[in-house]
């Protein structure tokens, strides 16, 4: 307890000068909780609003497919390059380093393979993501799926209301099945869906037009950059 003697009354209030209050950095964001707020700002820069994600959750559908048969090898030296990595929890357990101290978007829906009909999905408990330090929840939304459209949707839904319970915001991914375009039309509404039912930021696909798909989506958008080398050593 301090000294009740040593206890000297305030003199610098600065009445004369207001409080600021300071905007957040990325769209569609503002009002949301400051452990939200704090999460986003470690994935998207509060310099360029621009991030950097690292996806290696493919194998949670397609096993070891080509370029993450020894994720060891291949993506964890990569990881100091990034500014967020997306993967399943069992990646990050198995390999991901936790002092590398990267925000983690977590695959945090799964279901079906390449093997079945993809799509049938569902989400893991939210104390799952508490536990790993979540700063992003990724759900897979397949706007246009005539089986499995509501139950993604659900899934996301379910993502956004626990996921603000306990200020971890979620990431709506666009699923894009055989018989979807990847069109401006199609991402543009699959964005919009997303955004609409509750999704901090949409992860979608680049294409012709690109700029009227991040114009009507009222949140961050983010999208596969990077086009396929000869090999991993490029």
């Amino acid at each position: 307890m301090p000294d009740m003697d040593e206890i000297k009354e305030g003199t610098q209030y600065y009445a004369q000068k207001a409080q600021k209050t300071e905007g957040f950095f990325l769209k569609g964001s503002n009002s949301l909780d400051w452990g939200m707020k704090d999460r986003l700002a470690r994935i998207f820069s509060p310099v360029s609003t621009r991030t950097v994600m690292l996806a290696f959750d493919h194998g949670y559908i397609m096993g070891p497919t080509s370029g993450l048969e020894r994720m060891d090898l291949t993506i964890v030296p990569l990881i100091p390059y990034a500014d967020c990595i997306m993967c399943t929890r069992g990646a990050l357990r198995a390999l991901v380093p936790p002092f590398l101290s990267k925000p983690v978007s977590l695959r945090y829906s799964a279901g079906s393979t390449v093997l079945t009909e993809l799509n049938d999905e569902c989400v893991m408990d939210i104390e799952e993501a508490v536990r790993l330090n979540a700063s992003l929840l990724a759900v897979m939304v397949a706007v246009g799926d005539k089986r499995f459209e509501a139950v993604t949707i659900r899934n996301l839904t379910r993502t956004v209301d626990m996921g603000t319970r306990y200020g971890i915001p979620t990431l709506g991914v666009t699923a894009v099945g055989k018989d979807m375009a990847r069109d401006a039309r199609y991402l543009a509404m699959a964005s919009r869906v997303c955004a609409e039912n509750g999704a901090h930021v949409v992860k979608t696909y680049f294409c012709e037009d690109f700029e009227q798909v991040t114009a009507c989506c009222p949140v961050p958008s983010c999208w596969p950059g990077a086009r396929r080398c000869p090999s991993w050593m490029h």
